[in-house]
Parts: C-alpha cells; sequence; structure tokens
C-alpha cells in the first residue's frame, strides 16, 4: 500500500511538472512570434506597443508609437487597420490630451485632422506636434469627432494609452 501512494505521488509530480513546463514554453514562442511580425518601421519607433482598438465603426487602430521628427516635433504615430481608407480618416478629426508628472499643471492637447500615410503595405496616421520639457507621458487620452460637426459629436471613441516613453533614455 504504501508503495502505491509513492507511485502515485510520484506520477502526480511528473505530471503537474510536465504540463507547467509546456505552457511556458508555449508562453515564449508566442511572444517571439509577435516580435518577428513587427515591420521594420514598427520595430524604429520609440515605445511601441501592439493594440486592437475598434474607435467607431470602421476607425481601428492597430498600434501606436513615437518617432522623433527631422524638424524637431514629435510624430504620435498610429498604425491602423488594413480597411482603414482616406474616405474614413477624413470624416474625422483627433484630439489628445497628454498627462505628465513633469508638466502637472497642465496636459498637452491636441486637436489634429490626420492624413493617411502608407509605409511599407500599412497604413498609419501621424500625428506632429511641438513638444517642450516632457519626456513621458503618464497617459495619453487618444479620442476621435466628427470633422464637419465638432460641437455635436462629441467624442465618439476613445483609448487611453498609459506609460508612453517618447524621448530616448539618457
Amino acid at each position: 500500500m504504501k508503495n502505491y501512494i509513492l507511485i502515485l505521488i510520484i506520477l502526480n509530480l511528473l505530471c503537474f511538472n510536465c504540463k507547467n513546463e509546456t505552457k511556458n514554453s508555449s508562453e515564449i514562442t508566442e511572444s517571439e512570434i509577435s516580435k518577428d511580425i513587427l515591420n521594420d518601421y514598427d520595430q524604429k519607433l520609440l515605445d511601441y506597443r501592439k493594440l486592437d482598438v475598434l474607435l467607431n465603426g470602421n476607425f481601428k487602430i492597430e498600434g501606436f508609437g513615437m518617432k522623433k521628427m527631422p524638424n524637431g516635433n514629435h510624430g504620435f504615430v498610429f498604425k491602423l487597420g488594413d480597411h482603414t481608407t482616406n474616405k474614413i480618416i477624413d470624416y474625422y478629426s483627433i484630439g489628445l490630451i497628454g498627462y505628465s508628472n513633469e508638466s502637472p499643471q497642465k496636459p498637452f492637447e491636441a486637436s489634429l485632422h490626420p492624413r493617411l500615410t502608407t509605409k511599407q503595405n500599412n497604413n498609419y496616421i501621424i500625428l506632429q506636434r511641438k513638444i517642450d520639457k516632457i519626456r513621458y507621458f503618464d497617459s495619453l487620452d487618444v479620442y476621435i469627432y466628427l470633422r464637419k460637426n465638432y460641437k455635436k459629436s462629441k467624442r465618439l471613441g476613445t483609448v487611453i494609452i498609459k506609460d508612453i516613453l517618447f524621448e530616448d533614455k539618457k
């Protein structure tokens, strides 16, 4: 009887350990695969992250990153879904509100008319703005509203992106 119980304990330990090892190895593989899927343009962006947000109807944001522009501005780069076209983009404006501990009195605010840009067969919106004395947003509130009737439309879709570093670490 003692041998039987000992064998059951050993088998249980082996079974549970094998399941955990398999789970960990598949997680590693998934993260490696997702890293390989990023194109060269996405990899060069500062603090790039994948998103899967449908703001309104067919206005989909698949990723976000920051880019330091040659003219000294910062680019808020939004990777869009494949079915997001110029016709859809022209219908909306985008508002940004950035909150930072480096400037707690006044948040960064911008309202922009987006333009569709294609890079490496992917659709992007790159919104450029000058940002002074801030290197990091605790959160960025991104929202869309109707371009032609903004007073009545209010916010039609919103996403909040947290912890955004847009300057190289020094």
